[in-house]
């Protein structure tokens, strides 16, 4: 799953650079020293590699953290967003779980926190088929998450 979602993001990545669309790897490298900057990104690209290159050395082992998944898959969709102006469905329940999940994390205004917490009232942030139950929902709203 993770190479998949890696591969994807990645096609996204140099799509959206030609359009002038950042991933949240490039803001991340944008946010580094720039003698670290390679360092950072080896770091943030090391479980692609391992798993890319799994046939060169099948006894090497990696410390995975399995979010990496979610950050991919979040940071394609943001892209891919960004790039078409769709908000899909699927997409805005992907963003609803991450919200649930991370609330912390997002730098929202006001009337976005209150959106996106209505959305969510009542579901439980582990329980992930209970988001896709708002796909109906999502489908025939107008939301703009």
């Amino acid at each position: 799953i993770y190479t998949l979602a890696a591969a994807s993001q990645g096609i996204l990545e140099d799509i959206c650079t030609l359009q002038g669309i950042k991933s949240l790897h490039k803001i991340t490298l944008d946010n580094v020293r720039p003698e670290y900057r390679k360092e950072v990104s080896d770091r943030l690209r090391a479980p692609q590699n391992f798993f890319k290159h799994a046939d060169i050395d099948p006894e090497a082992t990696l410390n995975f953290n399995t979010e990496a998944i979610s950050i991919k898959i979040f940071d394609a969709t943001k892209m891919y967003w960004e790039l078409t102006n769709e908000n899909l469905p699927l997409f805005k329940i992907l963003h609803l779980w991450a919200y649930a999940n991370k609330p912390q994390i997002f730098l929202l205004t006001d009337k976005q926190k209150r959106i996106f917490n209505n959305a969510i009232e009542g579901l439980d942030p582990q329980n992930r088929g209970a988001f896709l139950e708002l796909l109906p929902l999502m489908e025939k709203s107008h939301y703009n998450l």
